[in-house]
């Protein structure tokens, strides 16, 4: 539970994605209006290695699987660019497509063309304000499409968002329709495609729960979360990979997959000397160089290095410790001994980096 105010909130976490929002992400990525977006993957990943001085090295291993999924279908995804553009396209009245909010609607299975004129209209109030960016209220007053109609030719929307409130009133469940027939393709080649996320969504939540338990803040404090939400759920997210995502249609919370490894790149490239210093003083005494010759063969417990270094074993910890801390040997537990492996996959990541500094 999270106090916010008076309100209690209760947070729920899952570790499954919702493929269909995925493609929703993935597509409103593609048809951003702004040339300043970016618009897939490559050109996000582009930004992040040129606004933050992340070297590509650091992205490729993450972005390069999801690169793959969102070429394969955006290529093979059998629907004119005029229609995904009409659903997906953000608007300047909102911060999410036409598709987000038809989505919800799509999974109440409402059919509105059995609905009186009235139902039909209550119904179709929220969506209609979202799409025009209208209070709710202003729009409720009115009992009467033809009412409606007039006042919305009134208001300051722009003549394409009146037209598709309009359009939306009359043809909403044509419209639902056609929106599931590209959800499905897209969602059925997203999947298709997918590596398995499994092992790093169940991480994701691990982290976010032991976020929301030690400081709640830090999650809710960047999101404009509603105060009338009584009950949150926590969902990983592939396609929003970099960011925290509060959605107003459902009371979810995405988390992107790499959001916390981004920003912690952010931070480590904003001051490289910094931590290209602690890992090198780790490195600047004999006794760790030859601690990093006698691992490269195989797995030592901190006795046997002891003994092989003619060090108390009190030394052989604090040496061990540094070299744990940055990253450059695993420790692991077995019965009474503690045994130490080399990481040459961070040592090989710490010689990229000094070379992107240095070269």
């Amino acid at each position: 539970m999270y106090r916010r105010g008076v309100l209690l909130i209760e947070i729920h976490f899952s570790e499954h994605i919702n493929p269909e929002l995925e493609c929703i992400v993935m597509l409103e990525r593609r048809f951003h209006p702004t040339a300043e977006e970016s618009h897939s993957i490559d050109e996000l990943r582009t930004h992040l290695a040129e606004r933050y001085s992340i070297p590509t090295f650091e992205l490729n291993p993450m972005l390069e699987p999801l690169l793959e999924v969102e070429n394969y279908v955006n290529t093979n995804l059998q629907v004119s660019e005029d229609r995904l553009r009409f659903f997906f396209a953000m608007r300047a009245e909102g911060p999410v497509s036409l598709a987000h909010f038809l989505y919800y609607m799509l999974r109440s299975r409402i059919r509105f063309s059995g609905l009186d004129e009235a139902a039909r209209l209550k119904a179709l109030t929220p969506l209609l304000s979202k799409v025009s960016a209208i209070d709710p209220e202003a729009l409720a007053a009115y009992s009467c499409h033809d009412d409606l109609f007039r006042f919305l030719l009134r208001t300051s929307c722009t003549e394409e968002i009146k037209g598709l409130c309009i359009a939306l009133y009359y043809s909403i469940d044509e419209y639902l329709d056609e929106l599931d027939v590209i959800l499905r393709k897209a969602t059925a080649l997203f999947l298709e495609h997918l590596p398995d996320m499994s092992a790093v969504c169940h991480q994701v939540m691990q982290e976010a729960q032991q976020k929301v338990e030690d400081n709640p803040s830090k999650l809710f404090g960047v999101l404009d979360v509603p105060e009338t939400a009584a009950s949150v759920t926590i969902y990983p997210s592939i396609m929003g990979f970099h960011r925290l995502h509060w959605d107003f249609g459902a009371s979810s919370i995405y988390v992107g997959i790499y959001y916390q490894v981004i920003a912690n790149l952010v931070q480590k490239y904003s001051d490289p000397c910094a931590s290209l210093y602690s890992r090198l003083k780790s490195m600047s005494d004999k006794s760790r160089l030859e601690i990093f010759r006698i691992l490269k063969s195989s797995e030592f417990n901190g006795l046997d290095l002891s003994e092989q270094l003619g060090l108390a074993p009190t030394t052989i910890s604090y040496h061990m410790n540094l070299l744990v801390r940055e990253g450059f040997v695993s420790v692991s537990k077995r019965g009474t001994g503690i045994y130490y492996t080399l990481n040459p996959v961070s040592l090989h990541r710490f010689i990229q980096e000094l070379e992107h500094f240095l070269l």
